[in-house]
């Protein structure tokens, strides 16, 4: 199983605000289609998290990020602090996610995709060089 171009296509309507793209590809992947869009979220999550917070990211600023994620966006009802603040220390600490749902799990993950991309303000080159990153990643997954 691999990660396909109208996968990819999926995930950067999202990621572009065209959910409605996104909702609509989603009505149309079959099983394997959703597998691998679920990897490929998980892999932009996770590369995207990598970026901002690897390198000079500390747990104060995961805090500051998901608070003002939820604030500028009204996020209070779907985005519990504690949980994306545990998944973003995830992406560069020793933090324990295992007990997180995978409902869950994606669920956060897709809005702090989004929030991450958002504050990057991505060109259309880097998006499209971004989300190659990630669906490379995706695809290593998917083969294990």
């Amino acid at each position: 199983m691999r990660v396909t171009p109208d996968v990819v296509a999926s995930i950067r309507a999202l990621l572009t605000g065209d959910t409605a793209e996104y909702t609509r590809t989603g009505e149309t992947l079959d099983r394997t289609g959703r597998q691998a869009r679920g990897a490929l979220l998980s892999a932009a999550f996770f590369t995207a998290a990598d970026r901002r917070f690897s390198k000079t990211g500390t747990p104060a600023d995961v805090v500051t990020f998901v608070g003002n994620l939820r604030a500028r966006h009204g996020l209070t009802e779907e985005l519990d602090p504690r949980t994306a603040e545990r998944l973003l220390l995830a992406t560069f600490t020793d933090e324990e996610i295992d007990d997180i749902g995978p409902r869950v799990r994606g669920e956060h993950f897709t809005i702090l995709l989004v929030g991450l991309i958002m504050d990057e303000q991505l060109p259309d080159a880097e998006l499209d060089a971004f989300l190659d990153e990630a669906r490379v990643l995706a695809d290593q997954w998917l083969a294990d």
